[in-house]
């Protein structure tokens, strides 16, 4: 039953039982008035009391699919730019990041994976220095200057990381801590110029990054486990089936002979086409698989 229809019938009741009781003396009368108030309004509380107890019940378990963020590369140390300018670089761990030397809010370091990622894989996101902001160019997501979202199906802001100084002016900072993207509604810095339309006016961190670096190797699935660590770069062929999801290098037709599953996946469908994307992948590594799989180059999707 509705609380209002509760309520009526409540108040229905106790009006029908006043009417129906033969009249006492004054005194008495007004001592039952009382007490038939004080009755009614403790029922009105504890309606109020189990109304807002529901409501917060169901805001509390609407389904969310939010990146959580590996806490990584701390203690790294990275250049500054100058003021205006960002760069993309690496962590110690492998996290891929943007350095922007703001000139109101000072050096941001920003994590370049984006935090929208269905079926458990994102993309990395560019530097528009045109625009002032960081836009994913997969998904279309946009965020300013600090991380916080802008437009786009994101579901946080970019994950940053605090740093402290390593010098004044600095020219190197080193980063302290990792600090969680912007909840929805964080108000954000406002752009200051058109979007960039192609690759040749983003700052991307793939550009610098995307072959290996020297000493490192590009592992399978199955060496990652095993000999990785941090952040690493994987080739491989990504599986969506019977709404799991995993990296393989090895294919049996549509089945994943070495699978090692996608710790972190959250399927947007119960049920579905397999599917299977082959190319270079970023993943951390995680004791019972891989986690923060973000696509670097895909060549293949079927």
């Amino acid at each position: 039953m509705k609380v209002d229809e509760a309520l009526a019938d409540a108040v229905h009741h106790l009006e029908a039982s006043l009417r129906a009781e033969p009249r006492p003396p004054q005194q008495l009368r007004r001592r039952v008035r009382a007490r038939r108030l004080f009755a009614l309004t403790s029922a009105l509380l504890t309606l109020a009391t189990l109304t807002g107890a529901i409501l917060v019940t169901r805001a509390n378990h609407q389904p969310t699919q939010i990146a959580v963020e590996r806490a990584g590369g701390i203690g790294s140390d990275l250049p500054v730019p100058a003021i205006g300018k960002a760069i993309a670089t690496w962590l110690d761990d492998g996290t891929p990041v943007f350095v922007v030397n703001d000139r109101t809010l000072g050096p941001q370091v920003v994590v370049a994976r984006g935090t929208h990622r269905p079926f458990g894989v994102g993309g990395l996101v560019a530097w528009c220095p045109s625009a002032n902001d960081f836009e994913a160019l997969i998904d279309g997501s946009k965020y300013d200057v600090a991380g916080r979202k802008l437009d786009g199906p994101a579901p946080v802001g970019l994950a940053t990381y605090a740093y402290t100084s390593l010098g004044e002016p600095p020219n190197r900072i080193r980063v302290t801590a990792l600090r969680p993207g912007a909840p929805l509604g964080t108000p954000g810095a406002a752009r200051v110029g058109a979007s960039c339309d192609g690759t040749t006016r983003f700052v991307l961190p793939v550009i610098e990054h995307l072959l290996p670096r020297a000493g490192e190797p590009v592992y399978t699935p199955i060496d990652a486990i095993h000999h990785g660590r941090g952040v690493v770069q994987i080739t491989a062929t990504w599986v969506f089936r019977n709404a799991t999801a995993a990296l393989c290098s090895r294919l049996d037709g549509a089945r994943c002979v070495d699978p090692v599953p996608v710790v972190d996946f959250h399927s947007e469908r119960a049920s579905g086409a397999p599917t299977r994307m082959t190319g270079l992948w970023l993943a951390h590594v995680e004791d019972n698989g891989l986690a923060d799989v973000v696509a670097v180059r895909v060549s293949a999707r079927q």
